[in-house]
C-alpha cells in the first residue's frame, strides 16, 4: 500500500484514481439510497445521483468496450495455441499471464475484430434464419433500441448478470468453435502443424513479396468478396441442417409438412428411419398435404377463414388422407404426424418482458394452453369476455401480471409480434443438434482453410530463395492464394448456374458470359494498377518521408540504446519498415474517408472509384490524386537532402563518397539538422496559416452577427 501510495508508475497512479472513484461512489450511494424524501430536491442529491448515473455509463461502456473484447483476445489466444510448437507452450501461457501494456493492446485488438466478425455472421444468420428466431439478440436496427436508456433506468445487477452471460457465450464460442478445431487440425496435418518460426528474426529480414502479401492479404479479403462465397455456403448448410433436425418451419420460416411427422416401418416401428428424405416415398405425404390443404385451413395458423378448422381435426383429416395413400401404393413405410403448434416471436425486435415464455404452446384455436401463458388479456383486460373486464371467468383465471410500464418502450403483448408454428417434438434436443451441425460446419471450414493455406503458403516460400521460414509469414501468404482460387471457382460456378438456369436463347447467354469476363479482366488490371500505385508507389514515398523526418532525427538525437538497436538499420530494410507502416496508414486513411465525405479528398475518392472496379477512372484517379500526393512527397523527402548537398558544397566537401553516405543514411548528422529545422519551420508556418483561416472566419462570423 505505501508502494502505491508513493503513485511512481503509472499502475500506482492508476489504482489510485480507482480507489478515489470507489470511495466517491459508495459515498454518492449512501446519500442516494439513505437522504429523507423531503429533502431529495436538494443539490447533494441531485449531485450524487446524477454522479452515479454517470459512473454507472462509464462501467459499463468500460465493460462493453474495453474488458469484453480483451478477454476475447485473451480466449482466441489460448483457442490457437495448439497451433504453435509444444517448447513454446509454457513461456506463451507465462506471457499471457504477465503481459504488458502493448500485449493487452494487441488482446483488445484481436477480441474487438471477432466481435465486429461475429456481428457481421449474426447479421448472415438474420437473413437466412426465420424472424423472430434470435429475438434473444438484440437487432441494433430496431428503433426501439436504447442502450443508453436502459443502462440509466434498469437494474444494475441484472445488466451485469445479461453482460456477463454474453461474456460467457463470446468466450465459449471462441473456445469451441477455435479450439477445438485447432486440436483437430495439429492431428489431421501433424507433418504441416505445429507452426514454425525464427525467434530472432524481424520481418525486414524476409523476401519483398512477403511483405506485399500481408498488404495484399487485406485488400483480397475486402475486394475478393469471401464473405459472399461464406454466407452462399451458410446459407446453404443452414438449411440443410434445418431439414435434418426437422425444424425447417421454426428456423428458415418454410413450412414443410415433412418434418410435421416421423416415418415407421410397417411391423418394425421401433426401428429409427434414418435420412427418409433419399428414399421414402415423400412425395406421397406432399400430395396429401396439398389436397387437405385445398380443402380446409388450420385455424390455429391460418386465423379464422371460410374453410378453417380446428387443429386436431385438420391434422386427423391430414392422417387419414396419408394412410390411404401409402396403403394402396407403399404399404411397407407409415407416415406419422406427431408435435404441436407453438405461438414463437415472428420479428426479432418483439418486446421482451423478464419471466415471460417466448414459445407457448397453443391449443385447436391458436389460443394460449394454459391461463399463465396469455399475456394478451394480462396486458389489456378491456379484450376479455364481453370487454368490460369483470367477468367472474375472467376473476377465476390463472392470468399473469401485466407487463411493467417503461419510459422508452411499450412492453405489452402485441400479437402482431407472434404467430403460430409447428415444432416436433423434443425441441430442445433438435436445437442442441441443429448447433452441432452448424459447428461441423464452422469446425470443417477452419481445418480446411488452415491446413490449405498452410501447405499453399509453404509452396509459394520455396519459389522466394532459400531464407529461413516464417509460417507467420507464410499463413497469410497461403491465405491470400486459398481466396483467391475459391473466390474465383465460386464465380465460375455462379456463372454456369446462371447461364444454364436462365431463360432465353444460348447466345444472350454467352454474350452476357463474355461480358462479364471482359469486365473481370479490366476490374483485374485496374486493381493491380489502382493497388501499385496507391498501396506500392506512394506508400514507399511516404515511407522515405517518414524514414527523413522521424527516423532519421530519433537516431540523431535521442540518446538510448534500445532506440538505436531499434533504428539500426540497411537502407533496403528501412524501405520495407516503412512500406509496410505506410501501406497500413493508407489503408486506414482510405477506411477513414468515409467518415468525413465532405472533404475534397473523399469527393475525388467517391467521384473516380465508386462503384465496381471495371467502372473505376484510374488514369484520372493517378493524374488528380497520386500524382500531387506524389510529388508533395517527393518534394518534401528530397528537400532536406537538396539542403544537405548545398552545405557541403558551399564548404567544398561535396565528394561522390561524402555523397552516398548522406543518400544512404549512414551519414546522418547534418541531413537530420535540416530535416528538423525544415519540420519545425513548415509546422510553425502550417500553425500561422490555420490560425489566419481561424481569425478570418471568426471577424467574418463577428461581423455578421454586429450587422444583422
Amino acid at each position: 500500500l505505501r508502494a502505491i501510495a508513493s503513485a511512481l508508475t503509472l499502475t500506482d497512479r492508476a489504482l489510485l484514481i480507482l480507489i478515489g472513484n470507489l470511495v466517491c461512489v459508495y459515498v454518492a450511494w449512501n446519500i442516494v439510497s439513505y437522504m429523507p424524501r423531503q429533502n431529495r430536491r436538494s443539490v447533494v442529491y441531485q449531485i450524487s445521483r446524477m454522479f452515479l448515473l454517470m459512473a454507472k455509463i462509464v462501467y459499463f461502456i468500460f465493460i462493453e468496450v474495453v474488458l469484453f473484447p480483451m478477454l476475447c483476445g485473451y480466449c482466441l489466444d489460448i483457442a490457437l495455441t495448439p497451433l504453435i510448437p509444444d517448447r513454446d507452450k509454457t513461456a506463451h501461457y507465462r506471457a499471457i499471464l504477465n503481459n504488458s501494456p502493448s500485449r493487452r493492446a494487441i488482446y483488445w485488438g484481436l477480441g474487438l475484430f471477432f466481435m465486429l466478425q461475429f456481428a457481421r455472421c449474426v447479421s448472415y444468420c438474420r437473413h437466412v434464419a426465420r424472424p423472430g428466431l434470435l429475438w434473444f439478440i438484440r437487432d441494433p436496427n430496431d428503433p426501439d433500441f436504447h442502450p443508453m436508456r436502459e443502462a440509466l433506468e434498469g437494474r444494475t445487477v441484472s445488466q451485469q448478470t445479461k453482460i456477463w452471460r454474453s461474456a460467457v457465450m463470446y468466450c465459449g464460442a471462441l473456445l469451441v468453435c477455435f479450439g477445438v478445431p485447432s486440436y483437430a487440425t495439429t492431428l489431421i496435418a501433424p507433418g504441416t502443424f505445429p507452426m514454425t518460426y525464427p525467434k530472432s528474426a524481424w520481418t525486414a529480414d524476409f523476401p519483398h513479396s512477403m511483405h506485399l502479401s500481408v498488404v495484399l492479404l487485406v485488400m483480397m479479403i475486402q475486394w475478393g468478396e469471401p464473405y459472399e462465397m461464406a454466407r452462399a455456403l451458410l446459407s446453404f448448410w443452414w438449411r440443410f441442417a434445418a431439414r435434418v433436425v426437422r425444424l425447417s418451419e421454426f428456423i428458415i420460416g418454410v413450412r414443410d409438412v415433412l418434418d410435421e411427422g416421423r416415418w415407421e416401418l410397417a411391423g418394425y416401428p421401433q426401428v429409427p428411419v434414418v435420412l427418409p428424405r433419399l428414399w421414402m416415398p415423400t412425395r406421397v405425404v406432399t400430395e396429401a398435404f396439398e389436397e387437405v390443404s385445398l380443402e380446409a385451413s388450420d385455424r390455429a395458423r391460418d386465423g379464422e377463414r371460410g374453410n378453417a378448422v380446428p387443429t386436431s381435426e385438420f391434422r386427423a383429416r391430414l392422417q387419414s388422407r396419408i394412410d390411404i395413400g401409402l396403403m394402396q401404393r407403399h404399404p411397407w413405410v407409415r407416415f406419422v404426424l406427431d408435435g404441436q403448434n407453438i405461438r414463437a416471436p415472428a420479428v426479432d425486435t418483439v418486446s421482451v418482458v423478464p419471466g415471460r415464455k417466448m414459445l407457448v404452446p397453443v391449443d385447436d384455436l391458436g389460443r394460449p394452453a394454459e391461463d399463465k401463458h396469455d399475456y394478451e388479456a394480462a396486458d389489456y383486460p378491456e379484450r376479455r369476455g364481453d370487454g368490460d373486464g369483470d367477468d367472474d371467468d375472467d376473476e377465476q383465471r390463472d392470468l399473469p401480471a401485466a407487463a411493467p410500464e417503461s419510459s422508452f418502450r411499450d412492453l405489452r403483448f402485441k400479437p402482431a409480434q407472434h404467430k403460430v408454428i409447428y415444432v416436433p417434438p423434443g425441441l430442445r434436443v433438435r436445437v442442441f443438434a441443429f448447433m452441432a451441425l452448424i459447428w461441423v460446419l464452422v469446425a470443417a471450414m477452419f481445418v480446411t482453410t488452415v491446413v490449405s493455406s498452410m501447405y499453399v503458403g509453404r509452396v509459394l516460400w520455396t519459389v522466394t530463395g532459400k531464407q529461413q521460414r516464417n509460417d507467420y509469414l507464410v499463413f497469410p501468404v497461403g491465405l491470400m492464394g486459398v481466396i483467391m482460387l475459391s473466390t474465383r471457382i465460386y464465380q465460375v460456378g455462379s456463372l454456369v448456374a446462371g447461364l444454364f438456369g436462365r431463360n432465353g436463347s444460348v447466345t444472350r447467354a454467352l454474350g452476357d458470359s463474355i461480358r462479364q469476363i471482359y469486365q473481370g479482366w479490366v476490374s483485374g488490371w485496374k486493381l493491380l494498377v489502382t493497388a501499385s500505385v496507391f498501396f506500392v508507389f506512394l506508400p514507399v514515398l511516404y515511407g522515405l518521408v517518414l524514414e527523413v523526418y522521424v527516423v532519421v532525427v530519433l537516431r540523431e538525437y535521442v540518446d538510448n540504446k534500445e532506440a538505436e538497436s531499434i533504428f539500426a538499420h540497411t537502407s533496403v530494410q528501412a524501405v520495407k519498415h516503412n512500406w509496410l507502416f505506410s501501406s497500413l496508414n493508407t489503408w486506414v486513411l482510405v477506411s477513414a474517408l468515409r467518415w468525413f465525405p465532405d472533404t475534397r479528398l473523399a469527393r475525388a475518392v467517391d467521384r473516380l472509384f465508386t462503384g465496381p472496379p471495371h467502372t473505376w477512372q484510374v488514369w484520372r484517379g493517378i493524374v488528380e490524386i497520386g500524382l500531387p500526393i506524389g510529388g508533395v512527397a517527393l518534394a518534401a523527402a528530397g528537400l532536406p537532402f537538396a539542403a544537405t548537398f548545398l552545405q557541403m558544397w558551399m564548404r567544398g566537401e561535396l565528394t561522390w563518397e561524402a555523397a552516398h553516405g548522406v543518400l544512404f543514411m549512414s551519414e546522418i548528422k547534418q541531413l537530420a539538422r535540416n530535416a528538423l529545422v525544415i519540420m519545425v519551420t513548415a509546422t510553425s508556418l502550417a500553425l500561422v496559416w490555420w490560425a489566419c483561416i481561424v481569425y478570418k472566419r471568426w471577424s467574418r462570423l463577428a461581423r455578421d452577427q454586429v450587422y444583422r
